[in-house]
């Protein structure tokens, strides 16, 4: 049984999606959910504007130059202090949003424990395949976060793969585990 959905997106430089996001999380996730982000590159007006939005919200400053594994270690962080056996987390791009009921997802973590969009544009992997998990959507349960696995020094640090795509520390977690992950395909 899923207790709590910890959710972080990772604002940059502009709100514009985030009166999308946010509404689509409402309508198409059933269970409980709880979202976290940090606006990076906006300043206080934009905080003060959005703030409210979220479980937890982090100001980041105009002109600043800062990459999403910074808010990442922010938000992973604050969901550490409150995470309980069965939560998920969710890691999605601020700029993607749901468009049918995401619960027949959360049903394939019964079997697959790490699910991801692949993504065949970007560059091969450390096993030579286009079968890129890409940080777009990853969605987990919590033991890889509240049990040292390395998974969050992975998604928090810039761990470049064999062709310079800076999530190569989560495609290594992956492979060193021996995670087969559930691929989604985007639309």
């Amino acid at each position: 049984k899923i207790i709590m959905i910890h959710i972080i997106t990772i604002n940059w430089t502009t709100d514009k999606w985030i009166d999308i996001q946010l509404p689509s999380f409402k309508k198409y996730i059933k269970s409980p959910y709880k979202v976290y982000t940090r606006l990076g590159n906006m300043g206080e007006d934009l905080f003060n504007k959005h703030k409210n939005k979220y479980h937890h919200c982090v100001q980041g400053n105009k002109n600043e130059k800062f990459h999403v594994t910074v808010g990442m270690k922010l938000m992973l962080s604050e969901i550490k202090k409150n995470i309980k056996k069965g939560d998920i987390i969710m890691l999605i791009d601020s700029d993607a949003f749901f468009i049918k009921d995401i619960s027949p997802l959360l049903d394939k973590l019964q079997s697959h424990p790490f699910i991801a969009v692949q993504e065949t544009n970007h560059d091969y992997t450390f096993n030579n395949n286009s079968n890129n998990p890409h940080p777009m959507f990853y969605l987990f349960k919590s033991e890889y976060i509240s049990n040292d696995t390395g998974l969050e020094k992975a998604l928090t640090n810039i761990i470049l793969s064999p062709n310079s795509n800076w999530w190569g520390g989560v495609e290594k977690w992956l492979l060193d585990n021996k995670i087969n992950y559930h691929p989604l395909h985007r639309s």
